[in-house]
């Protein structure tokens, strides 16, 4: 944030969009059972505000979401763990292939599997300081 705060010039605005750290948490946990969530760093709204105060900027707004995101079929599901590896890290078909099968009659009972997204956005203004 000090190279954002430098680089923007006065009355600037930095606008950002995040991905959470409660992203796809639930789904995360049941795929992945050795998953260590020690190892995930604490991203949130609320830390990055603290953040960002802290380098100088006003918040001018600032929001945070949990949208739900359905899988009508485990085979996208499998696509979608593969490609965001550092959400789904070790997944493999073989080393989830139980939680798979039990996410399949999940699809079949319900029509989809459902996971939890989190997003948040923040703008903050570099305030015009007389010197």
């Amino acid at each position: 944030m000090n190279e954002v705060y430098r680089l923007l010039k006065p009355n600037g605005l930095f606008i950002t969009q995040q991905v959470g750290e409660l992203n796809n948490k639930e789904l995360r946990r049941f795929l992945i059972s050795d998953f260590n969530e020690t190892n995930a760093n604490e991203h949130t709204l609320k830390s990055n505000l603290g953040l960002i105060r802290s380098k100088g900027f006003t918040i001018l707004k600032a929001d945070e979401c949990f949208p739900k995101q359905r899988f009508l079929d485990v085979g996208a599901l499998v696509y979608y763990a593969r490609i965001i590896e550092w959400e789904f890290p070790k997944f493999s078909v073989d080393s989830c292939f139980n939680q798979l099968c039990q996410l399949q009659l999940v699809v079949e009972q319900k029509g989809f599997v459902e996971s939890k997204q989190h997003r948040f956005v923040i703008v903050a203004q570099k305030l015009n300081h007389i010197n």
